[in-house]
């Protein structure tokens, strides 16, 4: 537990150290203040878990900050992505979908939460598969899948600018990928893992903080 409250408690200031760079840094725009969207969600999402940690309070909060800082970091890679289409309506008809997909999917996430919250059922799980697990993992597939895209889609003379960004965000969403891949075989969370969690992202904060620099 106490692992797990200096983690979360880590994140959270690196997260708060980030978005105060790009509050008072002088450069605007859409990308920016996605990005301190972003910073600013994970910061409440850790700082959430750490006082959960350390005075176990229910999950629900922490559980519903962790589907908006998803949504931030998914909306900030649509952006990114959106920056290098061409224009085309095949794209454009492409990028509809796949944001609409995201927001329906956190959505319905958010409301799974807040049912087996207020309801205390166990429904979540079904023939042994459980539904919010599963949601977790399709976030974290969704984000690697427009990782993938922003890479693909750089010319290679650009790519230098964006690598560490990619690899900070790619970061979050691998380990969230494996926090729930081995949640989703084993039906519990593994909390080495939990615990180690606050420390992924407040590692992958510095080397968003070196794309920034």
């Amino acid at each position: 537990m106490i692992i797990g409250i200096i983690s979360y408690t880590a994140a959270a200031g690196i997260f708060l150290a980030l978005l105060l760079v790009l509050i008072i840094g002088r450069t605007n725009g859409s990308f920016r203040r996605l990005l301190a969207l972003a910073s600013a969600a994970s910061a409440l999402w850790a700082g959430a878990a750490a006082i959960q940690a350390a005075f176990d309070t229910p999950l629900i909060i922490p559980q519903l900050l962790e589907l908006t800082r998803d949504l931030a970091w998914l909306a900030f890679l649509l952006h990114m992505l959106s920056a290098k289409a061409d224009g085309s309506g095949m794209r454009s008809t492409g990028f509809r979908i796949a944001r609409h997909g995201v927001y329906v999917s956190t959505a319905v996430m958010a409301a799974l939460v807040l049912y087996l919250h207020l309801t205390g059922s166990g429904l979540s799980v079904f023939i042994g598969f459980d539904f919010q697990f599963a949601g977790h993992l399709l976030l974290a597939v969704i984000g690697l899948v427009l990782l993938e895209q922003i890479l693909r889609n750089t010319p290679l003379d650009l790519l230098r600018a964006i690598k560490y960004l990619c690899l900070g965000v790619g970061g979050i969403f691998v380990f969230d990928f494996y926090l729930y891949s081995d949640a989703l075989l084993f039906q519990r969370i593994d909390p080495a893992l939990w615990e180690a969690r606050g420390f992924v992202n407040a590692t992958a904060v510095l080397v968003i903080g070196i794309a920034l620099a």
